[in-house]
């Protein structure tokens, strides 16, 4: 029988490649004793600040926190969110040589305000990059160095311009001729149509899309498209039994019926050397 704890232990110096849009997560948290005088809203006093990998990012931090051997592929700007990403990234053990610094972008930052556990207001820092051309040729140069070596590689795409349509092609190249467990969490799955995913993660939403034959800009084509090049046609909706990743109240979380899905799919296809293939049944 398969149990939570066994997969966890499975994902052990598994070489892991995350590609995706990495964002900084931070949280002010206080107490609340009064409301403001200049109008209807609590007046917080901070206690605590904490700021944690997010987006993409925070997928690389879920897997390091199994003790996989993660390599984050992904663009920052020159900023100060940027800089306190990547020091978040070092201090969770994750190596940031991989990260493309762009001097014309700004890093995604979410900012939360939370008064006696509860949240007040999130301010977003987000816009949808058309990244440079060394940026961007950055990524593509180190997703040919590193993706022969790796036994699994999650794409998680926020859509805000790290994962482009060249590096997608590539990617599928890649995929058919080193073919890899491939996991794609994005919001417009139908642009990974011919990948060769293992795994797909979609909300309701972007599963909604996908059937439909649809992408969060227009019409596209139908579902089929997707299946004929995707070995796993899988929706996997995932609404609960997620497994607590860290001790603060604020913490990361990794799905349960995630950690299945990649070991049932492994086993299956009796990959490579993965450690993923040790799973007991």
């Amino acid at each position: 029988m398969t149990t939570a704890v066994n997969l966890v232990r499975c994902f052990k110096h598994l070489r892991a490649l995350v590609i995706g849009d990495a964002m900084l997560d931070t949280y002010f948290e206080g107490t609340a004793a009064r409301l403001c005088s200049e109008g209807p809203v609590p007046v917080v006093r901070k206690t605590s600040e904490l700021r944690a990998p997010g987006g993409a990012a925070n997928t690389a931090a879920n897997l390091r926190a199994l003790e996989a051997d993660v390599i984050f592929l992904s663009i920052v700007g020159r900023d100060i969110a940027g800089s306190l990403l990547c020091s978040a990234l070092r201090e969770q053990g994750i190596d940031d040589t991989y990260l493309a610094e762009d001097e014309f972008a700004s890093t995604l930052h979410k900012l939360r305000i939370l008064a006696d556990g509860q949240y007040v207001v999130r301010f977003d820092d987000e816009v949808t990059h058309l990244y440079s051309d060394k940026s961007r040729n950055h990524l593509l140069a180190s997703l040919e160095k590193v993706f022969p070596d790796c036994d699994l590689v999650v794409v998680s795409d926020y859509c805000y311009g790290v994962v482009f349509d060249e590096l997608i092609n590539r990617l599928r190249t890649l995929q058919a001729a080193h073919p890899r467990i491939l996991l794609v969490d994005s919001k417009d799955l139908y642009r990974f149509r011919e990948v060769g995913a293992t795994v797909i993660t979609p909300n309701h939403l972007e599963a909604r899309l996908l059937v439909e034959g649809a992408s969060l800009v227009g019409t596209l084509g139908k579902s089929s498209d997707f299946k004929e090049h995707n070995r796993h046609f899988e929706i996997e909706m995932v609404y609960s039994s997620s497994i607590s990743m860290a001790q603060p109240r604020i913490c990361p979380h990794i799905q349960y019926s995630m950690l299945t899905t990649l070991a049932q799919v492994t086993r299956s296809r009796q990959l490579w050397r993965s450690p993923l293939l040790q799973a007991q049944t």
